[in-house]
Parts: structure tokens; sequence; C-alpha cells
């Protein structure tokens, strides 16, 4: 038995290096897809570091007993590699701690909830069998049958489920609802509202692509729905969202609201119809290192780059980080809007790169907003049109202004100790779709003059920063 034991070690570390090399290939993915409208992208945004996770060991190694499932197989079976279970809900009710279910590929037409739970040493691992796609679909939009209703519902805590797809809910995708449970490497899309939320505390949503959920405003038919494609919303304490890609969708990409301690880091967001972020209601957050753009191929719809608000103060919206993020050619590239407190209580905005809004304003920060310790500074604001590159307040106390970097002279109240005006000279390298256009060259006016902030150690690309720093996302480095 022990020999055994050892000879499947080594099988799954064998398999675990195995699949971080393929995870570093490159892939096409299809998006804005409906039925009679199927669009592709060739070519995507790579996201920062690899596009899986280096798990410990303990996330594919058998600490309990191994199960299969198959659309050839019985529930009436044992659940073995050769006689494996038909459903996935019959997986769900037999495992326990530290046991693996192997999903093999195929369409599964079912709900299903993982509500068993594991522990932090013997987690409940779903994965999909290697090399295999397993589909949980819904039936062309008839599952689940209740409205509110998620196709697949982690419950339990200490889950993981890794390598899905998820589509055509009535409703939502995959809900996260248990607490220290990861949903990885899901692809979940044409749902009718959300395609991922985070319900429970301290779990995570990462590497995953969603797109084109929000399908009941397909095209803008129904602007009113507004759902968030991915989000972690409702009451989570300390979720994370990090290296996923979201576009494409019919509503809101992004969010995070009523929510505190969300940690939203490293993800590609682009082309959403409503907002592509949406931060509200949330207290001690932290968005970093995100890029953000839009290319025009989503029409209609605001298509705000970063929204920042207080929609109904549940709870007041404080302490929020704002850093190292570069936001490109979306409708307002940075909007602060007032909520129902109408307030901004400690807030950083900082080392972002914000470029050519293509609509009303670069940056605009509403009038009617009370600032209690708000900071905008150390950010690289261009716009080369004639579009004003900051709309705001003339009198503002409260809100702090210093070192940024401005393509063109803003207005009074928009300026700062430190500030320069001038081009901030990217490398401008690949397409614009990328986060290399808009690293610094040598001749670029940010270099070392930023302020050095204790919330902005790293740049976007996770280089540490030198002192003095650099005003914008990314850190120069020469040759």
């Amino acid at each position: 038995m022990k020999i055994i034991k050892e000879l499947l070690f080594l099988f799954f570390v064998s398999i675990v290096i195995l699949s971080v090399a393929c995870s570093l290939a490159g892939n096409t993915y299809a998006y804005y897809q409906h039925p009679s409208d199927i669009q592709a992208i060739t070519s995507t945004p790579t996201l920062n570091g690899n596009y899986q996770t280096i798990l410990p060991l303990i996330y594919f190694y058998p600490l309990g007993d191994v199960f299969y499932v198959s659309p050839n197989g019985n529930d009436k079976y044992p659940g073995t590699f050769s006689l494996p279970w038909k459903t996935l809900g019959k997986a769900a009710s037999m495992v326990n701690p530290g046991d693996i279910v192997y999903i093999r590929g195929g369409v599964y037409q079912e709900v299903v909830e993982f509500s068993s739970s594991g522990t932090s040493k013997a987690p409940i691992k779903i994965l999909a069998y290697f090399g295999e796609r397993p589909i949980i679909d819904g039936n062309n939009y008839t599952l689940p049958n209740e409205y509110g209703g998620a196709l697949l519902n982690i419950s339990g805590n200490y889950n993981y489920v890794s390598g899905l797809e998820v589509r055509y809910s009535s409703y939502l995708g995959v809900l996260v609802e248990g607490t220290h449970s990861i949903a990885n490497r899901i692809d979940s899309n044409h749902n009718l509202h959300s395609g991922m939320r985070i319900a429970g505390d301290y779990s995570i949503i990462e590497y995953s692509h969603v797109w084109s959920n929000d399908m009941q405003n397909y095209n803008g038919q129904n602007p009113s729905g507004d759902s968030t494609a991915l989000t972690a919303s409702r009451q989570p304490n300390y979720a994370i969202i990090r290296n996923n890609m979201v576009y494409g969708n019919w509503g809101i990409g992004l969010s995070t609201y009523e929510a505190n301690g969300t940690i939203i880091e490293d993800n590609v967001v682009f082309d959403n119809y409503a907002n592509n972020i949406y931060l509200s209601d949330v207290t001690n957050i932290l968005f970093q290192r995100n890029f953000i753009y839009a290319t025009g191929n989503m029409i209609g719809g605001e298509q705000i780059g970063i929204q920042v608000n207080d929609e109904v103060s549940n709870p007041p919206s404080a302490n929020i980080t704002i850093i190292n993020n570069i936001v490109y050619n979306t409708n307002r590239n940075l909007a602060c809007y007032k909520g129902s407190t109408r307030k901004m209580t400690n807030v950083l905005i900082a080392n972002n790169t914000f470029v050519n809004s293509s609509g009303e304003s670069n940056v605009i920060i509403v009038d009617g907003i009370s600032f209690y310790n708000v900071f905008f500074v150390n950010n690289i604001i261009q716009q080369v049109d004639e579009l004003p590159i900051i709309l705001l307040p003339t009198d503002h106390p409260g809100l702090t202004f210093a070192n940024n970097l401005w393509s063109k002279l803003p207005p009074n109240s928009a300026k700062g100790e430190g500030d320069l005006i001038g081009n901030p000279v990217f490398a401008e390298t690949g397409n614009p779709y990328t986060p290399e256009w808009f690293v610094l060259t040598s001749l670029s006016p940010a270099i070392d003059k930023a302020q050095s902030l204790p919330e902005v150690i790293m740049d976007y690309f996770g280089n540490i920063r030198e002192a003095p720093p650099d005003i914008g996302a990314n850190e120069y480095f020469s040759p």
C-alpha cells in the first residue's frame, strides 16, 4: 500500500508540472457570443503571472477517496474510473474531507450544489479530468428553475473546484457561498444574469474567464438588469478575485459591493457594457494591478473604466486603496459619483495610469461629495484630444492632489504640489491593448518624480519600486 501511495504521489507531481507547462501556451477565446453572433479574439492580453496557480500538492495528492463522474456513467456504479457515476449531484452527495472527484469531459445538464465541507488540511477537490472539458449547462436557460439560483453552488467550506465550464444558467453561473473555498480556471459564459459570485468569507475566484454574461441585456435590450459578471458581494469578508479575464459582458464586468476586505488584483477587464469596474458600499478594499480598457467592439452602454460609488451605504464606503492600475480608452477612465452618504472616506488613488477616455472626461469627480482623507497622487493622466482631462468641483476640502503627471494643464482645483505637465512618453510596444504599451521610456518626465508611499512598494508588473519612485503604474528600469 505504501508503494502504491508513493507511485501515486509521483504521478500527481508529474501532472502538476505538465499542467503548468501547458498553461503557458496561448489560447483563442470566443466572446460576445450569441447563438447567431459568434466572434473571436485571436490574441488576448497576458495576465500578470502564470495562467495557473502553483498550488500545494495537497490539492492534487489524494488524502481521501478518488471518485469519477462521466456522462456515460451510472449513479448506481461505485464511482471508480471504470465504473463512474453519471451525475455531479451523486458525487456531491458522497464526498468527504480529502476526497477528489474527477469529472470527465462532456455536458452535464443539472443544477449541482457541493455542500459538504473539507478542512484546511483535507479540502475537497472537484477537478476536471486531465485534458478534458466538463461543461455544466443550463439547457437553454431552463436551469435552475428558481429565480436567483446558481447552476453550480459551492456552499461547503474548503472546497476547491477547477477546470469546469458553466453556461446558459437561467440566473447565476457559479456561486461560491462557502468559506475558504476556491473556484479556479472556470469558464463562465452565456448566463442570463451573473457569471460568478463570491458570497462566502475568505473565498477566492482566480484564473477564470468570465464572458458574455448578463445575456438578458444582450445588445442593450434590458439595461435595467445590470448584473455583474464577476463579483464579491452581499456581505462577504476578505474575498479575493485575482488573475481573471472579464470581457464582453452585457452588464457590469467586475465588482465588489456590500463587502469588507476584498482584494481585487491582476485581472484583465475590457469591453463590458455598463461599468468595467464597480466599487460600492465597501470597506477595507485593495484594488491593484488591474488592466482595464475598451476596444470599441462592444457597442452601446456606458463602458466606464473604474466607478467608485456608495449606492446604499450598507456599509458606508471607507478605506479604499486603488493603486498600480492601467485604464485605457474607456468612457470616463475613473468616475467618482455620490451615493446615499455623499462622502468619500480614507481613499487612496495612487500610481495609476489613466489614458485617453472616449467620453465626457478622463477623470470625473462629481459635485456634492464630502471628502475625508482622500488622496489622488502619483497618477499619469493623459488625454490627447479635446476632452477635459478632469472634471471636479471647484472647492473640495479633504481631497488632496499631488505629484500627478498631466498631459495637459488641469483646472486649478486639480493642481497639486509636485505636479508635472507633459507627455509621459510610453514605450508603445505591441498594441495599446497590452500593458507593455504603457511602460515608461528613459525620456519620460515621470521618472523619479513620485512620492514614496508605504502602500505602493511594487509596480503593475510586480517589480520593486526604486527610490525615488516613478509616477504611474509602471516603474522604469534602465536596460
